[in-house]
């Protein structure tokens, strides 16, 4: 998970920074269009994922570890709930990536 976000903010620093600011260059909430809703969602559901991922790996322990009577100390529910904001954002992606290119 480590070097999976790490490789997630080298390219949120060489490739996303500059898509998103190319996408709200041009964003007025009195001109928004099916893409540009789609983009900032996308952005914004993204931005959570890599947030809720730093957060794991800063403050969730392994999951064989217990914490009071919870088993594996509600790792469980934290990565189910960080792999469905994941899928939201990865689906977001292909919607755009067809809606622009095909």
């Amino acid at each position: 998970m480590v070097t999976a976000t790490l490789i997630v903010i080298i390219s949120l620093f060489l490739i996303m920074f500059s898509v998103f600011y190319s996408t709200i260059i041009g964003f007025s909430f009195s001109n928004i269009d099916l893409i540009s809703s789609l983009i900032i969602l996308h952005h914004t559901f993204g931005a959570i994922t890599i947030l809720m991922a730093i957060i794991a790996i800063a403050t969730l322990r392994p999951c064989g570890s217990k914490i009071g009577n919870e088993r594996f100390g509600g790792v469980r529910r934290y990565m189910i709930s960080l792999i469905i904001i994941w899928s939201i954002t990865y689906f977001l992606g292909l919607v755009i990536h067809f809606l622009l290119y095909y």
